[in-house]
């Protein structure tokens, strides 16, 4: 393991200046050699929401978008210096972010407010509320830490810590938008971009979809199931490991070599750009992640030391040889949808049926597992429709891969978190 020094800063939102209070909304972590910045930030708002029942709920998660991109577009630019560099350690590098942020924000708002039509009244009034949150957030002072940055370091920070033995055999992540009808007429340039994309390997698929109904059982033509078919693309990368699937109405990107969401959702985006640049999109109106994970105990040890009591069901409590065991919970965490599932089973992993990884390899590690063990299936998405946006869907997964990630930590144990690391 290689050692590293690093420095951290906690950001503060700061409510009311008059009387201090504030909230921890999010943390940066710098390494300067190699220079590399972590972060990671609050993606809801309901805490804040019950500290102060005044706040914009919509405009401070605006404000935590706007932190996020600035400190991505730092990590770009950040260059190596020493640990306790004036402007390159982690406080120097959030205040360098913000700045820049907060000035265009206030040029573009002061745009909007200079042209005064009451159609643009409420864009601008949505600016200034976002410059009035941003104004709000603080930057603490630097704290050197000579220790090294390990997975679980990163994981804890901004999820970009990959764990060594993660259990996630697949992944899909999905953004669906406005209808496609002439789809058809423009695949062939969509196929040419993601050969280009590093997805050369391109296949059709005809999906039959039915509609069932209540028919009139005299009527002559009752038997007849209407069935309409169309087409599904196919585009994955040479390892078998990754493909995007593209039909009318959505693009997914699946994988079952899944390494850290930051990766994996730019992908999907630079993906999801390549439709846009060709079809022009005009909404999105649901954006999904779900993840399965396979839970095979260590010998010596059971699913009790994995998983969460409350997914165990009566299987621990009842002798014989147990055949299987569901557990579904559905929650609503501020705008997104998470259905956790758990399931018992014995033999090897297997796929739910209305989930298959078409035309994927599965990792070797899964294929040969084999014996009792739990497949949790954790599936989250936000059901808005909204103006297509690359920022904003970007934001919205990763309040959605929050929501999944609070799932998932909820329904295993400590133990297996650090035995998977």
């Amino acid at each position: 393991m290689t050692h590293q020094p690093y420095t951290y800063t906690i950001l503060r939102y700061v409510h009311d200046i008059r009387t201090g209070e504030f909230l921890n909304v999010g943390v940066v972590l710098h390494v300067p050699a190699p220079s590399d910045v972590l972060f990671r930030t609050r993606t809801t708002y309901g805490r804040a929401k019950s500290l102060f029942p005044d706040l914009d709920g919509e405009a401070f998660l605006d404000a935590m978008s706007a932190v996020r991109r600035a400190l991505s577009g730092v990590t770009k630019d950040a260059e190596p210096s020493g640990l306790f560099g004036r402007e390159n350690d982690a406080a120097g590098v959030a205040r360098r972010a913000f700045a820049g942020r907060r000035q265009r924000v206030a040029v573009d708002a002061g745009g909007l407010w200079r042209d005064g039509r009451s159609r643009q009244h409420s864009s601008a009034t949505r600016a200034n509320a976002l410059i009035y949150h941003l104004s709000r957030i603080s930057v603490c002072k630097t704290v050197p830490y000579p220790l090294n940055v390990s997975s679980e370091m990163s994981s804890r920070v901004d999820r970009m810590g990959r764990m060594t033995r993660a259990p996630v055999y697949y992944a899909i992540v999905q953004a669906r938008f406005n209808p496609l009808m002439a789809l058809e007429s423009y695949v062939s340039r969509i196929q040419d971009r993601f050969r280009l994309h590093g997805f050369p390997d391109a296949q059709t698929n005809t999906i039959a979809t039915f509609n069932l109904a209540v028919i009139d059982p005299t009527d002559p033509g009752a038997s007849k199931v209407p069935v309409s078919q169309t087409a599904r693309y196919n585009f994955s990368n040479m390892e078998k490991t990754a493909g995007f699937l593209l039909d009318q109405n959505s693009l997914s990107l699946q994988t079952t070599d899944y390494e850290i969401f930051e990766k994996f959702s730019q992908v999907f985006l630079e993906g999801l750009d390549i439709i846009n640049d060709v079809v022009k999109l005009t909404y999105t109106d649901r954006i999904g992640v779900r993840y399965l994970d396979a839970v095979y105990p260590d010998e010596g040890r059971t699913l009790r030391d994995y998983l969460n009591p409350s997914v165990l069901g009566l299987s621990t409590e009842l002798s014989g040889t147990l055949m299987h065991a569901f557990s579904e919970t559905f929650v609503r965490i501020d705008l997104v949808n998470v259905i956790a599932r758990t399931i018992l089973q014995d033999g090897l992993i297997a796929f739910p049926p209305d989930l298959q990884p078409i035309g994927l390899t599965i990792l070797e590690r899964f294929q040969n597992s084999k014996g009792s063990h739990a497949i949790l299936d954790t599936d989250g998405s936000q059901d808005k429709r909204v103006a297509f946006n690359l920022d904003q869907v970007r934001a919205i997964l990763y309040i959605v891969h929050d929501a999944v990630t609070s799932a998932f930590k909820a329904t295993v144990t400590e133990y297996a978190l650090q035995v998977w690391r």
